[in-house]
């Protein structure tokens, strides 16, 4: 759950709590008043004063604590659309710049076992993709990654499968995503 998401989920919860606090809590319109009997009251304005209301300060404290927390739950929810809106602004991925990779083909390098020497002076976007041309050797479907999914389907050799598992790959397979995968790390650290 990103941190939007928590907040919207945050915000509804206490609002709900505090409409729910208030419905409680509400005044029964069909409740009789109750009267003290008026000893020898001759008019009514001392009939009135000697009327004996309920107490009004327990109802109140509970609609004004209904009441700030659904002023809460609506100022946290406007704070978590502004979240999600700057996620969405600050996420590398919805840059309007798109990255493109590497027009390469890496099917004879991923054929076999991968020296360290063979990756000498590659970025981690190529590390990257020849690390995922060993999963499209193979078929996997890159349903995560629109970049991947777009760069794989415009080769003709790519063939996707939803039926592919990791146990297809052979042990020096492994090993190369393995190495692979440390020098991207490698290469990530030294940012």
């Amino acid at each position: 759950m990103e941190n939007g998401d928590a907040a919207i989920l945050g915000s509804i919860i206490t609002g709900v709590c505090g409409i729910v606090i208030a419905i409680i809590s509400r005044p029964k319109s069909n409740q009789p008043e109750i009267y003290r009997p008026a000893p020898q009251a001759d008019n009514r304005i001392e009939a009135r004063m000697q009327r004996k209301k309920p107490p009004q300060s327990r109802k109140k404290n509970i609609f004004i604590i209904a009441g700030v927390l659904i002023f809460i739950s609506i100022i946290g929810f406007i704070i978590s659309i502004q979240i999600k809106k700057n996620e969405k602004i600050t996420d590398p991925s919805a840059t309007t710049t798109p990255i493109t990779l590497p027009d390469v083909d890496y099917r004879e390098l991923c054929s076999r076992r991968i020296q360290s020497s063979d990756l000498e002076g590659k970025t981690i976007e190529e590390l990257s993709l020849i690390r995922n041309t060993i999963y499209a050797m193979h078929g996997y479907n890159f349903y995560k990654n629109p970049k991947l999914i777009k760069y794989f389907n415009s080769k003709p050799w790519y063939q996707p499968r939803p039926e592919f598992t990791d146990n297809e790959l052979k042990p020096w397979e492994l090993d190369n995503i393995k190495l692979l995968v440390s020098r991207e790390s490698y290469l990530k650290g030294n940012k």
